[in-house]
């Protein structure tokens, strides 16, 4: 990839500031999300802002996505997930580790889950179904995907998580500490996981499925019972959970129609 051009910055900064939601991002956000200096990014701002794709609050000076990207939009198609394909690999995965898999998509406020599949443990975890919404700190995907926000847009989805959580289960230093660790994990190891951690006694690890340093779209998850998925295990099957992950990110890359034909045959 690219990262000198002008447009892979202009997508980037665009990124960084739809994950802001309507809040909008301060000019220090998008530096730091992005890893552009000031003056760059101030600069690219003023291009996009001259074209109506962000604009700028008067008050406050955060930046938001603009109108003009809005009228695009009606014209774009909607992301077609071959979903056969998906659900292939989630089983492969399931039926490798035993227990059940999801691959689960990024929303405006969450994620949805798109597939799932059954491992031969007869105990299973089965919190969600396919077509499911939850909200980031609600599942395993959820953290994986919520870690390539900005701060302000975590710190938002953790204080969300306060109100739905089961009464007495969190307290938000515990919250806090614990959810923002599995996401620094995901930053720096490709995974999150661990027993407990968005419900009590079911336990899961998942990845966020990379695509060429843009912000990541899907996940891949394991989902089981507590006495399932210790730290020992969850390091075990943490290659294998990677490699599913992989194999999707080959699916949704520019080669995606030669890719996904071969898988086919």
């Amino acid at each position: 990839m690219n990262d000198s051009g002008v447009i892979p910055r202009a997508s980037r900064i665009m990124q960084a500031i739809a994950t802001a939601g309507l809040e909008g991002a301060r000019l220090t956000d998008l530096t730091e999300y992005t890893g552009l200096s000031r003056p760059t990014t101030h600069r690219i701002l003023k291009d996009l802002a001259a074209e109506g794709l962000v604009s700028q609050d008067g008050e406050s000076s955060r930046y938001r996505l603009g109108h003009e990207l809005f009228l695009m939009a009606l014209n774009a198609p909607s992301p077609d997930w071959d979903l056969p394909i998906l659900l292939g690999i989630a089983q492969e995965l399931a039926d490798d580790v035993g227990d059940t898999v999801y691959i689960s998509a990024r929303e405006l406020a969450g994620v949805r889950y798109l597939v799932r599949a059954e491992g031969s443990y007869p105990v299973r975890a089965l919190m969600v179904e396919p077509g499911d919404v939850k909200p980031f700190t609600s599942s395993y995907s959820g953290l994986a995907l919520l870690a390539s926000t900005g701060a302000e847009a975590q710190s938002r989805a953790l204080a969300a998580h306060l109100t739905d959580a089961p009464e007495g289960w969190w307290d938000e230093q515990h919250s806090d500490r614990q959810m923002r660790a599995q996401m620094e994990q995901v930053v720096r190891a490709g995974y999150c996981g661990g027993p407990g951690l968005v419900m009590p006694g079911v336990s899961g690890m998942a990845a966020p499925v990379l695509r060429n340093g843009a912000l990541p779209l899907l996940a891949v998850s394991i989902s089981a019972i507590d006495a399932r998925l210790d730290d020992e295990r969850i390091r075990e099957l943490v290659p294998r959970l990677l490699h599913a992950s992989r194999h999707i990110e080959r699916l949704i890359t520019p080669r995606v129609a030669t890719y996904s034909a071969k898988e086919k045959k």
